[in-house]
């Protein structure tokens, strides 16, 4: 009996300890960890940002690119935090500074902590939003925190808020210093700038006399000195003579256009993406990549750190291929071919006013899609629903396409701007090139796991 006792007490020491141990594990380590939450928070934000390019004036390619990649960064940032054996992109991105640290001692919702986030860094990045999308933008953000405040200590969901308010403005002010990047809506065409003159140079296509974002090139990218790391060659030598490949190609864009072949055609306005009507070439990537998210069943902390790795991406693609397209400053098939072939020849799709070489949806798609093949693998199979759900005009043209792989679709999105007579072949071959050296070095050199 007296060892029973003895065995009893023994035990009941050791039940208190453990409790004991328990209780303060729990108040000194969150409960929460970012892979508990489904990814509606960042596909709910994803696709109102893709809405938020279509619709606010000045959102062209290269800007909405760098949209998307600071969105995707500073989702990631707020989650970072509560995702067991990550890291943070401080110290990684270019200048990116240290993130606000949580207190080990306080416990965090990251879904709310992510919806603060995207919430504030989307009113700052798109201040001239139109007065519905601003209703959405917060209509979305009260509705988001309804569902996942309910039966929680009002104080975790005020330092849930706090945190990712934080970070979203850590990373605006540290956008605020790229001079060129920055509030880059307002000077799509600046006045300062001098076209240079010259047979193989650019000439306006339209009305618009002052190329686009002329010094983009120079803006900041996301993977540090991005634009010496990849390697992407002067154009093919310029010629008018009918035995130079320079004229064989042209000649092939005049050829293509001429066929009027019903698949190019096809492919050529699904993949337009034109700017002020879409979500333009980067958000069609980023569009696919939330789709792929829901697809998956990714949670939290993983869509955001696909889509901040697909948003740097995007955004790096455009920096390299401005920096080459001003520094060759080619001149456009339509110019050429109006000039030395058929002045009579007109485009598929309407040419947009800045040089052709490289491509600039052949960059962002060969980046884009390839960290989505990085992230998901060789040989995914998807059907992109992007303009169907957004688009939906009644037009054939804009129907769902089915992709056996990521790199098909980014071989085809190449392909499209041969097919509208917009890019010489040798435009969307390099672009894919580049623009697939960068996700490379993106998913080389951008560790997000410890």
């Amino acid at each position: 009996m007296y060892k029973f006792t003895s065995f009893l007490k023994i035990a009941s020491i050791v039940l208190v300890f453990l409790i004991v141990s328990c209780q303060k594990s729990n108040i000194n380590e969150p409960t929460y960890q970012a892979n508990q939450f489904t990814n509606d928070i960042v596909t709910n934000w994803v696709d109102i940002s893709l809405d938020l390019v279509r619709t606010t004036p000045g959102y062209s390619p290269p800007v909405a690119s760098r949209s998307f990649g600071l969105l995707g960064i500073t989702m990631y940032e707020s989650v970072v935090q509560g995702m067991s054996g990550y890291k943070s992109l401080s110290g990684q991105v270019t200048n990116l500074p240290t993130m606000p640290k949580i207190d080990q001692n306080k416990l965090y919702h990251w879904s709310i902590c992510a919806n603060a986030a995207a919430y504030e860094i989307l009113t700052k990045l798109f201040p001239t939003a139109n007065n519905d999308m601003k209703k959405i933008m917060q209509l979305t953000y009260e509705n988001n925190l309804s569902k996942y405040k309910t039966g929680l200590d009002p104080l975790v969901i005020d330092q849930s808020i706090v945190l990712g308010k934080s970070v979203a403005n850590t990373v605006y002010n540290w956008s605020t210093t790229d001079n060129i990047g920055n509030e880059g809506y307002l000077k799509n065409f600046p006045a300062s700038y001098v076209t240079p003159v010259g047979e193989s140079f650019w000439v306006p296509t339209s009305a618009q006399l002052i190329p686009l974002q002329p010094y983009w090139g120079q803006a900041r990218s996301f993977i540090p000195n991005i634009v010496n790391q990849i390697t992407i060659p002067k154009n093919p030598t310029f010629s008018t003579d009918i035995n130079s490949l320079f004229f064989e190609k042209a000649h092939d864009v005049y050829t293509t256009v001429n066929e009027k072949n019903p698949t190019y055609m096809k492919i050529a306005f699904y993949w337009a993406d034109d700017a002020g009507t879409t979500f333009t070439p980067p958000g069609h990537v980023v569009s696919i990549t939330s789709q792929i998210i829901k697809e998956q069943k990714l949670d939290l902390g993983r869509a955001a750190e696909a889509i901040a790795r697909v948003g740097m991406c995007v955004g790096d693609a455009f920096i390299c291929c401005w920096k080459t397209k001003y520094d060759n400053n080619l001149l456009r098939p339509v110019s050429y071919i109006q000039k030395y072939i058929d002045p009579t020849w007109k485009t598929q799709l309407n040419t947009p006013p800045f040089p052709s070489y490289t491509s600039g949806h052949a960059s962002c798609s060969g980046a884009g899609f390839d960290m989505l093949t990085y992230l998901f693998g060789e040989n995914y199979t998807f059907v992109d629903n992007s303009h169907k759900l957004k688009f939906d005009q009644g037009d054939k043209n804009f129907e769902p396409r089915t992709f056996s792989s990521f790199k098909s679709a980014a071989e085809e999105a190449a392909l499209s701007r041969l097919y509208g007579g917009i890019h010489y072949d040798f435009d969307n071959i390099a672009g894919l090139e580049s623009g697939r050296a960068i996700a490379k070095k993106n998913f080389e050199t951008i560790i997000t796991k410890q």
